[in-house]
């Protein structure tokens, strides 16, 4: 679990480190996590590390979430005073995501599903 643990942060590192390298706007969590995505798009597989870290940190994920919603109380007047604007737009990207996760998941299973099959329709055991 600690080798696990380990890839983890080092993605996380990356991230901040590129973020602070070329003082990009995004934060670096979510450059680490576009890395190691990539990495595994790559990989084709997760690696059993990984995957066991994974899945023990799973059933927690909602405490990692409780220390970025108590720093969102930090702009309570902002969010009092932007409350409209919010709400639509917490609206309309939860209403897209929702209808477009299965037609992105419908193209992706076609393209593995074309990914398995050999161009010239025959088997392999002949």
């Amino acid at each position: 679990m600690l080798k696990g643990l380990l890839i983890l942060i080092g993605f996380q590192l990356t991230g901040e480190f590129i973020s602070a390298q070329f003082r990009l706007p995004f934060p670096g969590s979510v450059i680490g996590m576009g890395l190691l995505f990539l990495y595994l798009l790559i990989k084709g597989n997760t690696p059993q590390p990984l995957s066991t870290t994974s899945t023990a940190l799973f059933p927690y994920i909602p405490l990692f979430l409780i220390p970025a919603c108590v720093g969102a109380m930090g702009y309570w007047a902002l969010l009092q005073d932007e409350w409209l604007a919010l709400l639509i737009a917490l609206s309309v990207s939860t209403i897209t995501t929702i209808a477009l996760t299965p037609l992105i998941m419908q193209v992706l299973m076609s393209l593995t599903s074309n990914l398995g099959k050999q161009p010239d329709g025959g088997n392999s055991n002949e």
